[in-house]
């Protein structure tokens, strides 16, 4: 939408266009917002589907619309992958390693977009840092583990790093 009158038009219009599908607009959820190119920055991010977007310099110094896992869905995954640990502490290391790996695969899966790679590895510092602390927890103290060892255990084991997973858009070259 190129002005506010055609944005105003359209969240006049879209309701009703959207009853002939038999869906309805939430209107706690549904909003006019100013996403423009010229004011880029967090106070005017949008979020939906899990993500924000938001207008932010790229490395190039071009502006365009990025993305970030929305602070709704981040904080209860962190969570989960930490009440996971406390819950599956018990298991030998190689599971518990290879069900920690299950789940950060399937985080990067879920939220491994360009431009989102910060994000995605923030969700797994915290899940190597409580699955240190869970393991260190069990059994005798000569079992435990320094930082050190630690890391060396999780090489050794192969644990998944985070990644993104979504590639670049093809351009398309016409001959």
């Amino acid at each position: 939408m190129q002005s506010q009158r055609d944005a105003q038009r359209f969240y006049q219009a879209m309701p009703k266009w959207l009853t002939q599908f038999v869906l309805t607009v939430a209107p706690d959820k549904t909003r006019l917002l100013r996403f423009s190119l010229f004011h880029p920055g967090w106070r005017r991010c949008v979020a939906g589907l899990g993500f924000e977007r938001y207008w932010a310099r790229n490395r190039r110094g071009g502006l365009r619309v990025m993305k970030r896992t929305g602070r709704k869905k981040l904080q209860p995954a962190k969570g989960r992958m930490k009440q996971w640990g406390k819950a599956k502490r018990h298991l030998p290391i190689r599971q518990f390693i290879q069900g920690q790996n299950r789940k950060q695969v399937g985080h990067s899966n879920n939220f491994g977009v360009r431009s989102h790679g910060d994000a995605v590895s923030g969700c797994y510092s915290p899940a190597i840092g409580c699955a240190h602390q869970w393991l260190n927890r069990r059994g005798a103290k000569k079992s435990s583990y320094t930082g050190s060892t630690f890391k060396a255990a999780l090489q050794e084991l192969g644990v998944a790093k985070p990644r993104v997973v979504q590639r670049k858009r093809q351009r398309a070259v016409f001959v």
